[in-house]
């Protein structure tokens, strides 16, 4: 299902506001469906325009996006035939709506100073999760909020970084950080002073005759102290890496992203001030799966969205999973082996990580393993040993109490090594005293096991 896009007040949200209700009237149709309602009744409707399915789908949601008018026009016509409403009324009402919105003053852009990294090619089920850490965000601008930095963690590769990069370019950063955004990516070997070195070159301290951290970050802090500014601090492994960026002043903020519960608990002031991003939901899944691979979940439905399920909604795995999926459907083979293999995970960890995910200095793209590895490879060798053995719970999802871990690490008291693993993100707690692995951690610890 397609979520319904968070607008600001203006001509764009009523149009958006139409189109949506349509959408829902009509018992909110597959893409693919409307795609096909447009091209079946383009000659009985005189329709203006032929959207294709992503196109349709950013009329419908999309944010800010605005379509062509021929497009909308024969995206409203074909919801409104689906239900029953009379479709002259509609395109008046929707051609009215679109030339207001196409008429209304653009927002200004935020300031993105230095590098910042692209937005996500593709965000599915995000919209609510950026009108959150937004708003927390500008209520810290506004000097209405007590915790200047918010901390969004959750599972690595649920899209962290991705949604901080669609937040940073929001209209309403804009207005409440007119002094731009500066963005840290630190990573697990962080170049502090490096980075530290090229904000003080974008924000004009000077020359600077200091030769230490805590003396660069001084000199940008000064320069700050009067901005508004945002501060991203991306994908932070410890909270001294992250400190020396937390610069802002009054009405200033700051966003960290981070894997790691220690980290996210060492940041934020209290917990009011950390973001759980969570996994997709399995209709927001089955969405991103359409976009990646059509044909597959047009042919293959009830088991691509079991392959939603299995991966357990994690944007990383969905993502290479469907364009897995969609290269071999192109080579005109059937992908039923391929969904098979895809569930039990050696293909996906073996598998090339999304295009973002390269690393610049090697020119070279990291598997999912070798991703996952960052997080398990810091371990200690001990606790990294009792990680893998974590792979022996093959249900998914992958739950345990400390009874059961336990029993598997042959330890008396599981509890410091939970700890770890909480703290380093890699195991959740969910309550009563029980854990989750998730999906994509349990075939990297089965992986792990299976080399041992």
């Amino acid at each position: 299902m397609i979520e319904r896009p968070e607008l600001p007040p203006g001509p764009l949200r009523d149009l958006k506001t139409v189109l949506y209700e349509l959408y829902l009237r009509a018992e909110a149709p597959t893409l693919s469906d409307i795609a096909a309602e447009v091209a079946a009744l383009a000659d009985e409707l005189d329709l203006p325009g032929a959207p294709k399915r992503d196109t349709i789908g950013r009329i419908i949601g999309g944010g800010d996006t605005l379509a062509s008018q021929q497009d909308t026009v024969a995206t409203a016509v074909v919801l409104a035939r689906m239900t029953g409403r009379e479709p002259a009324a509609v395109a008046e009402q929707v051609r009215d709506l679109w030339v207001r919105a196409s008429m209304a003053p653009k927002p200004a852009e935020p300031l993105l100073r230095g590098y910042v990294p692209p937005p996500p090619p593709l965000m599915v089920g995000r919209s609510g999760a950026v009108a959150a850490v937004l708003a927390r965000l500008t209520r810290a601008s506004a000097g209405q909020a007590a915790v200047p930095v918010t901390v969004v963690r959750g599972w690595p590769g649920v899209g962290k970084s991705s949604l901080a990069a669609a937040v940073v370019r929001q209209p309403a950063v804009a207005q409440a950080f007119p002094d731009g955004v500066l963005w840290a990516a630190l990573s697990e070997v962080a170049d502090v002073r490096g980075q530290l070195e090229v904000w003080s070159s974008l924000v004009g301290t000077g020359p600077l005759d200091a030769t230490s951290t805590v003396a660069v970050s001084a000199a940008v802090a000064a320069a700050l102290r009067h901005r508004r500014v945002l501060l991203v601090v991306d994908d932070a492994w410890s909270a001294a890496d992250a400190v020396p960026f937390l610069l802002g002043g009054t009405r200033g903020a700051a966003l960290v992203t981070t894997r790691s519960t220690e980290v996210a608990h060492q940041l934020a002031a209290d917990p009011a001030g950390i973001y759980q991003l969570a996994v997709l939901t399995d209709g927001a899944g089955l969405e991103l799966m359409t976009h990646l691979a059509p044909d597959v979940v047009r042919e293959h439905r009830d088991d691509t969205a079991m392959l939603v399920r299995e991966l357990e909604g994690l944007p990383l795995a969905l993502q290479v999973a469907g364009r897995l999926l969609a290269a071999e459907h192109q080579l005109g083979w059937g992908v039923s082996e391929l969904l098979a293999e895809l569930r039990d995970g050696a293909r996906l960890l073996a598998a090339a990580a999304p295009a973002d995910r390269s690393d610049i200095a090697t020119a070279t793209t990291p598997t999912i393993a070798a991703l996952l590895a960052k997080s398990t490879d810091r371990l200690p060798e001990e606790i990294r040993i009792r990680f893998a053995l974590l792979g022996a719970f093959a249900e998914r999802p992958a739950t345990f109490d400390g009874a059961a871990v336990g029993a598997v690490w042959q330890v008396p008291d599981p509890r410091p090594t939970l700890r770890v693993l909480a703290a380093r993100g890699l195991v959740e707690p969910t309550g009563g005293g029980r854990f989750q692995l998730h999906a994509l951690l349990s075939m990297h610890a089965r992986d792990m096991l299976a080399a041992a």
